[in-house]
This record gives structure tokens, sequence and C-alpha cells, in this order.
């Protein structure tokens, strides 16, 4: 199961190309749900899981005024919602064997240095 959030800078906004805006991702087996944030309103990911990550999403439509899409996003929400904790393991187990191999292949590159020293002295 490919659970996964991605934070970007850009230009989100056709009507003013030159807008700088964040873009803050959720993809889920569910779908992709995803809002912008203003330039000085960065959402803070670090120690984040997915489940906080659409609390910052739904944050963010609520907190319009004027929104046409609030209903279908909130729905969105609502449908990921459901599978949330499932979603939430599935990203820190990926999460943890991503850092198992980085760890081993760290640890290669390690002894291979250290022999790589040994064969020079």
């Amino acid at each position: 199961m490919s659970v996964h959030f991605n934070l970007s800078h850009g230009s989100y906004n056709w009507a003013k190309p030159t807008e700088k805006q964040w873009q803050l991702s959720l993809w889920t087996p569910t779908g992709r749900f995803s809002q912008t944030f203003p330039d000085d309103e960065k959402p803070e990911l670090s120690g984040a899981l997915p489940s906080d990550v659409l609390d910052m999403l739904e944050e963010r439509v609520k907190s319009f005024w004027i929104y046409t899409g609030r209903e279908e996003d909130l729905k969105k929400c609502a449908l990921i919602r459901e599978r949330m904790a499932e979603f939430d393991e599935a990203w820190l187990r990926s999460e943890m064997n991503a850092a198992q191999t980085r760890f081993e292949e760290a640890k290669v590159r390690l002894n291979r240095f250290v022999e790589s020293r040994t064969e020079a002295a």
C-alpha cells in the first residue's frame, strides 16, 4: 500500500502566476487530496503522520469563507479518515523500511571504507 505526502513551493494560481504558495498533497489508496497555503503560512511537517497532514488539509478547507468545493473536499477527507489508522501504519512501516535500507547501505559503505584504510596502512 502506498501512502505518502509532500510539500512543494511554487505558483499554483493561474490568475496570479507570480504569486508563490505552498502546496500540501496527500496520496492514499483512496485518492489524492491537496490544498495550497499562503507563502507565509508554510505547513510544518516535521514528525507529521499522514493523519496530521489530513488534519491540516481539512482545517484549510474549513478556513475559507467562500469555497465552492468545500462539501466535495470534506467528503474526500471523511473517506480518507475512515482508513486513516491503516494509512498511518502503512506509512510508518514504509518509513521504517526505508530507514533500515539506508542503515544497511551505510553499514556496507563504512565497512568498505574501513577495509580500504586497513589495506592502505
